[in-house]
């Protein structure tokens, strides 16, 4: 047994070793492409090199001959820096990874872990020794900025200062948030930010820097023509009023993910920016944005007050947005954006081919917009009145909950349960004020041995 288990071992070997060197390399990259993205739970400072081609490199000699002279290998790598960061060893191992990957585009991930008691700093001497790494890993990194495919970089904000981004052109995937607050933020993300920006190429966007006006947010929209996804967080204001935007027709766009702000900045403090509510620059920059193959919307209201859509055109404006993206958009996750039942219903009677609906309501019974008879009209097989959203297979509703204690949810999911595969109801995840009634609590039990995904919480437990 051991001599046949010894044969087939030898002659796998001598077979591996015969294989062209291409083809070690294309199955060498399949293995360094699937391990050296971000790790978010990594601490320590490092190349992750002991899952990448060095770790590679130590199986044989012929691998190792191999893996240095396949500059492909080293394109892709992902460094973290903290305050225990072992400076030199870490920048001359980078400074070799970028030499070996010679002229092959680059898709790398930066990621600073602040010590946990800098999180929110208040000191400029805070986390000072990982922000001097941070700096040094991008100075070595920038003079090849026109070989950046895909970057992802999570930064102290003190680092932003002196960075800029200039000759991108080939960038395909950007993302950029930035640790840690302080005065200089509200002027840096402008300064690296280009001029015209130069993303013909980018598909994938995601700005978590601030400050962002929407003007910022509609320029980063109209200049990526090929932009596939895109995550911005913006202050609400425009400086220009929405007065020099011009409708654009955006036809690669399939994720748009907006986090919208207090406008705290000093920069977008003028006169005529203040003289714009936050609900009419959302309206404006809604109204500009004709994004027909939208697939996915996400719009995150984070203001204290204000409705954003109280008035009756800037509803109307909404209402025309989510249209012009209805024939594609499937998943739609809204927070704090709709107040007024008769704006929910219409909403909905926008959207007919949703099947994931993510709604975060006021939670004062006052400003709840689910009322029973928006529950009746959510009902499967109605024959009194057309049923919306017909197509949803996933709810996540939060709400005060005054009009769910009746029989009206409980009908809205046995109505879907009993629908077809393709429209039955397969995940609900319910949020309310108070806790759900006995029955419902019950029926979801029932649910859940049918099969379907139910979540019940309130928020009398959560502040128990």
């Amino acid at each position: 047994m051991d001599a046949t288990q010894d044969h087939i071992s030898a002659r796998t070997l001598v077979t591996g070793q015969n294989l062209p060197p291409e083809v070690w390399t294309s199955v060498f990259l399949h293995y360094v492409q699937a391990t050296s993205g971000p790790q978010p739970n990594t601490t320590r400072a490092d190349i992750l090199s002991r899952e990448g081609p060095v770790f590679l490199a130590h199986v044989c000699q012929r691998w190792r001959d191999i893996i240095l002279t396949s500059g492909e290998l080293w394109s892709s790598f992902s460094v973290y820096v903290d305050e225990s960061s072992p400076k030199p060893s870490l920048l001359d191992m980078l400074a070799l990874w970028i030499a070996r990957a010679g002229k092959y585009p680059l898709r790398f991930h930066l990621q600073y872990n602040p010590p946990p008691y800098a999180r929110r700093w208040t000191s400029p001497a805070a986390g000072t020794r990982g922000v001097h790494t941070m700096n040094a890993v991008l100075r070595l990194l920038m003079p090849h900025v026109t070989r950046w495919h895909e970057a992802a970089l999570c930064l102290p904000h003190q680092v932003l200062q002196p960075f800029k981004l200039d000759c991108i052109q080939n960038l395909r995937s950007f993302s950029i948030q930035a640790i840690g607050r302080s005065s200089q933020t509200v002027e840096t993300l402008r300064s690296v930010l280009p001029t015209p920006l130069g993303w013909a190429r980018l598909e994938s966007l995601r700005l978590n820097v601030g400050p962002l006006s929407l003007d910022d947010c509609f320029r980063a929209i109209e200049e990526s023509p090929k932009l596939h996804t895109c995550s911005l967080r913006a202050e609400c204001i425009a400086l220009n009023n929405g007065a020099e935007y011009r409708r654009i027709r955006h036809t690669s766009l399939r994720t748009l993910d907006l986090r919208l702000v207090h406008c705290t900045s000093t920069i977008f403090v003028n006169p005529f920016a203040l003289d714009a509510s936050t609900s009419t620059c959302f309206a404006n920059f809604l109204d500009a944005l004709d994004l027909p193959f939208l697939q996915s919307l996400d719009i995150h209201w984070l203001l204290h007050d204000g409705d954003p859509i109280a008035k009756s055109s800037h509803s109307t404006i909404f209402i025309d947005f989510l249209s012009r993206s209805a024939e594609e958009l499937h998943v739609i996750r809204l927070s704090n954006l709709l107040r007024d039942e008769a704006q929910l219903r219409s909403c909905l009677e926008a959207l007919p081919l949703l099947s994931e609906m993510d709604l975060r309501l006021p939670m004062s019974p006052h400003d709840d917009p689910f009322s029973e008879g928006l529950l009746r009209s959510l009902c499967s097989g109605n024959p009194a009145s057309p049923t919306l959203i017909p197509l949803l297979t996933t709810l996540h509703l939060q709400c005060h909950g005054r009009a769910l204690g009746g029989p009206g949810l409980i009908d809205v999911v046995n109505s879907r349960m009993q629908s077809t595969s393709s429209r039955r109801l397969q995940h609900l995840d319910l949020y309310t004020h108070g806790p759900a009634s006995h029955t419902l609590t019950a029926r979801a039990e029932d649910w859940v041995a049918e099969g379907m995904c139910v979540q019940l919480g309130h928020l009398s437990s959560d502040n128990a």
